[in-house]
């Protein structure tokens, strides 16, 4: 009996095994919707946050860096906000990211603070308003799960398995091509739409992530369906 995280693996699985005759069914990732939950928003300064989080490569460096570019876009058409990183970077994808800040002229919008403890993860979602997924891809992140049920609406690459977790009452889907040959990147001008369209419709998207997280995803509802 196998089980697929998403079903994105199981067309993966499918295409580069070859498709399976025995028993099998999706089961996405789980996430504690207790110790993962919204709180008052805060920001500093009256910045709307949006977040990116997880350890970060040179094979992943596009993810700061169309944020990035997406956050001086919006900053233009005059939406007060910021991005932090909670992050391991590489080293070179740090210098990279420092010196396209430079050139944007946004450096005071833009935070660094290093890897994260498990403990300290809660707070981190919970102190942002709208994370950031533009992996490509990604068969079926934890971080989405732990968003969502912090209430944060996610801005995602239609790729991978993320789509199948968010759908669009919970966040936003950016246009990607699902290939297995060459990374997709989103575009970073419907990056920047879609994160204005998040901070005006904060509210009721962050209530819609926070129960489909709740209803799809708690891990403590799973526990008891195993259990019967």
């Amino acid at each position: 009996y196998v089980f697929w995280q998403s079903a994105f693996c199981k067309r993966s699985a499918d295409q580069f095994l070859g498709k399976r005759n025995g028993l099998g069914e999706i089961l996405f990732n789980g996430v504690d919707t207790r110790r993962f939950c919204p709180s008052e928003k805060h920001s500093a300064g009256g910045r709307f946050r949006f977040l990116v989080s997880g350890k970060i490569g040179r094979h992943l460096a596009y993810r700061v860096e169309e944020s990035i570019e997406a956050l001086a876009i919006v900053h233009k058409q005059g939406l007060n906000a910021e991005f932090v990183v909670p992050s391991w970077l590489d080293e070179e994808v740090l210098k990279t990211s420092k010196r396209l800040i430079n050139q944007l002229n946004i450096t005071d919008y833009v935070v660094f603070t290093g890897s994260y403890s498990q403990e300290q993860a809660p707070e981190i979602y919970r102190s942002s308003n709208v994370y950031l997924m533009t992996k490509h891809n990604d068969p079926c992140p934890n971080t989405v799960l732990e968003a969502m049920a912090s209430g944060l609406p996610v801005i995602y690459s239609e790729s991978g398995g993320v789509p199948e977790l968010v759908e669009s009452s919970a966040g936003i889907p950016l246009n990607c091509k699902e290939s297995y040959e060459e990374v997709q990147r989103v575009d970073v001008f419907e990056l920047a739409e879609a994160m204005l369209t998040a901070s005006t419709e904060y509210i009721k998207m962050s209530e819609a992530a926070r129960s489909r997280a709740q209803e799809k995803f708690c891990i403590h509802l799973m526990i008891i369906f195993f259990k019967k």
